[in-house]
This record gives C-alpha cells, structure tokens and sequence, in this order.
C-alpha cells in the first residue's frame, strides 16, 4: 500500500501536511512532486484520521504538531514594539504653553481616560453648554496631580492639542508595526 502526506518542502519547518494520498485506494491525476510527499505508514495513517490537521513534517519525518518544539521568542514583535513605543510616549504628556493664561501652563496627561473626559468638556462648551456647574473655569489636573483653572476655550485648545498628539503619535506607532522608521512628532503645544 502506497500511504503519502502532502507537505511544501520549500516552507519552513516544520511544515504542515496539506493533504493525504493512497494511491492503492485512488488514481490522482494530478499527484504532487515527489519532493513534496512524504510516505506514511498504516500506523500514520490511521492516526491522520482521528486528527486530520494536527500534523506537519519536519527534518524528513512525519510529527504530530504537538511534538513539533515551540520556536523560542526571538524578541518583541512589530506590534508589541510599535505599541510600547507609542505608551512611553503617551505616558510623557504633552506640554502645553497658555497664552492666554500662563499659570496653567504644565505637562498634561495622554493618558485615555483623561484626554476622554477633557474631550467630553470641550464638546460640551463647543456645542453652547457651558462648563458643568455653569462656572466660567474648571479645575484641570496636570501629570503631576496639580490643578490648573481652565475656562472653557482653554479646555477646547488642550483637548485639540492633546487629540492631535495621540493621533500624531499612533500613525507613527503604526510606521514602526509596519517595519517603517517612525518620525515621532515633539510633544508640545501653545494654545
């Protein structure tokens, strides 16, 4: 009885079996190269059926994908670079330099849920709300934990700033996944 598994011999091993022959069973027209199969015996064979897509080939012998050794991690992938490069970033703020008020002048926080809530006040004053408890300014926190007194053009200016920073810095997080060299951008504004 002539028993093949189909494997790519040119793919990097271990390679996994893509298809099954018996030749003794079957006529097949259009039969791989022989470089590509590998024969099995009854043994083998039996075993495909019970789990058909656990197997590969590796150094010229039929292996059950279990057995096949994990390869070790050779380092951080491009996306476990690319999003650790945007968090250090991130967690390094954005400087911000008030014109119009410079005591509120500070290193404001990336972080997500901040820039969520400061973007939910600046909509609401955008969109003629006003500040919530109807006051002129609000307290903001800056990296550091201190409080600065924001009015609401201020509160729109920095979340602007800050939105455009972390969009600035995911599109260069995304050049670096993608095997590209990242112009990362500076981290400050003037607002």
């Amino acid at each position: 009885m002539s028993l093949y598994a189909r494997f790519d011999h040119a793919a990097a091993q271990p390679a996994p079996v893509t298809g099954w022959y018996d030749t003794d069973a079957l006529s097949y027209p259009d039969l791989p190269q022989p470089a590509d199969l590998i024969e099995v015996t009854p043994e083998q064979w039996d075993s495909h059926m019970a789990k058909p897509g656990g197997w590969a080939v590796q150094d010229g012998a039929l292996v059950a994908r279990e057995t096949v050794p994990a390869p070790l991690p050779s380092g951080p992938t491009p996306i476990q670079q690319a999003a650790a490069a945007f968090a250090s970033r991130a967690m390094a703020g954005i400087t911000i330099t008030c014109r119009s008020c410079p005591a509120a002048s500070a290193v404001y926080s990336l972080a997500p849920p901040v820039v969520e809530q400061v973007g939910i006040l600046a909509r609401d004053f955008a969109a003629g709300l006003g500040l919530p408890g109807g006051g002129g300014t609000l307290p903001v926190a800056d990296l550091a934990g201190d409080a600065h007194s924001l009015a609401g053009p201020q509160i729109v200016a920095l979340y602007r700033a800050s939105r455009d920073l972390v969009y600035a810095l995911s599109v260069q997080a995304a050049v670096l996944q993608g095997g590209g060299t990242p112009t990362w951008p500076e981290q400050v504004a003037a607002i």
